[in-house]
Parts: C-alpha cells; sequence; structure tokens
C-alpha cells in the first residue's frame, strides 16, 4: 500500500480529486477496511459532487476508526449536505 499512499498524497496536494479516488479505490481492493482509504474516498467523492458515494466512504472510514475527529467531521459534513442530520 505504500506506492497507493503516495499516489493518494500527491493527488491530495494538487486537489486532483478523479486521481484520489482511483487511487483510494485502487487501495481498497487491497484492503477495504482500511479507514484512511475510506477517508480518502469519501474526500474526493464529496468533492466531486458524490454524495450517496462520500457518505458511505465517511461512514466505513468512521467504523475504523471512531475516535479520528477528522474522520467524524467529515462524515458530519457530508451528512450535512445531503440533509441527514437532527
Amino acid at each position: 500500500l505504500m506506492g497507493i499512499r503516495s499516489k493518494v498524497k500527491k493527488a491530495r496536494g494538487a486537489k486532483h480529486w478523479a486521481e484520489l479516488d482511483q487511487a483510494a479505490e485502487e487501495g481498497l481492493t487491497v484492503n477495504p477496511w482500511d479507514a484512511q482509504l475510506n477517508y480518502d474516498l469519501g474526500e474526493a467523492a464529496r468533492q466531486q459532487g458524490h454524495d450517496d458515494v462520500a457518505v458511505f466512504a465517511f461512514q466505513l472510514a468512521v467504523q475504523g476508526d471512531p475516535k479520528n475527529k477528522e474522520f467524524l467531521r467529515g462524515y458530519a459534513e457530508a451528512l450535512g449536505t445531503k440533509g441527514d442530520y437532527d
């Protein structure tokens, strides 16, 4: 996953969301439970306007690391975009 993580970091830094999406999905084929890759996929999906995918990916990230504030914040923002909150 080291090569994939470097692709993810490079795409995130350049704000190339489609590349980030592809790299995260490539990593998830190796380890579908990786919380960071799920978060990266959620961020790429959210930036591209794919709200349902973003919510699902953030949800998996939070399940993988429930105490990570960044993951929780991303999940909350994605839910807020969809209007799915109390």
